[in-house]
């Protein structure tokens, strides 16, 4: 039981939280890969080199990994077997719609 008694059980409360919406980039699951303690995912560069962009994830949610820090949005990335790839490979992508993007989504900061 709480030493206030101001909060007993059964007791309802009303509160209003307010937090900044930011956009962040939701990236799938399958494209992110660690090393250590370190999330990364492969980006594809010029003339179709990949280059690992290490990542920040804020928290993963029914639709991806949401990055908190590492991807502004809209790079191209490696989706599927990135644990086979090494950064400054040349691959042939397979563009998969917009998929293939990382997509800034509003996301509740915090």
């Amino acid at each position: 039981m709480s030493p206030d008694p101001l909060l007993r059980p059964g007791a309802f409360a009303q509160a209003a939280i307010q937090a900044d919406s930011v956009q962040r980039p939701i990236v799938p699951l399958s494209a992110v890969q660690a090393d250590g303690g370190q999330s990364y995912v492969f980006v594809v560069g010029p003339e179709n080199k990949i280059k690992r962009q290490d990542i920040e994830v804020a928290r993963a949610s029914s639709d991806g990994v949401v990055v908190d820090k590492g991807l502004s949005g809209g790079e191209t990335i490696v989706l599927t077997a990135g644990a086979f790839l090494n950064a400054g490979e040349k691959i042939d992508p397979v563009l998969s719609g917009a998929e293939n993007a990382a997509t800034p989504t509003a996301a509740k900061k915090g």
